[in-house]
């Protein structure tokens, strides 16, 4: 865009000069006005503003895009906690008692008298025969 600017300023310059043709008219002498400058006068002017408009909707429909810098997110750190180390107190002895031995037999009794006392104060006595009795015992 600045090269089409220089250039256009450099054309007007061109054109505004084109009116001047030679070396200055002596004194008191005659100028010959040349009516071709004029025309390439207007001629050039018409340029340069038609060179200034195609510039002008140039840039107004060519726009220069620029990028958004880029958006830099960082993950959020991992963090990793040791496990706690917990001391638990040993479990309290297991005692195992053997479960008692249980024995059961029959023993023998001996027959005997057995003494019975009545409600009016009389002891009858009366004989009772042995037999077998069962005995538990733990060991």
């Amino acid at each position: 865009m600045k090269k089409s600017i220089a250039l256009l300023v450099v054309f007007a310059a061109v054109v505004a000069m084109a009116g001047h043709h030679g070396p200055p008219p002596p004194p008191g002498g005659h100028h010959h006005h040349s009516h071709h400058a004029r025309e390439l006068g207007a001629i050039g002017a018409g340029l340069l503003g038609a060179g200034l408009l195609a510039n002008a909707a140039y840039a107004s429909t060519h726009t220069v895009a620029v990028a958004p810098a880029p958006v830099v997110v960082a993950p959020a750190p991992v963090v990793v906690a040791q496990p706690a180390v917990v001391v638990a107190p040993p479990p309290p002895p297991v005692v195992v008692q053997p479960a008692p031995v249980v024995v059961s037999r029959q023993v023998w009794v001996e027959g005997r008298y057995v003494d019975t006392v009545q409600p009016n104060g009389v002891v009858l006595r009366s004989w009772q025969p042995g037999h077998y009795e069962t005995v538990t015992t733990a060991q």
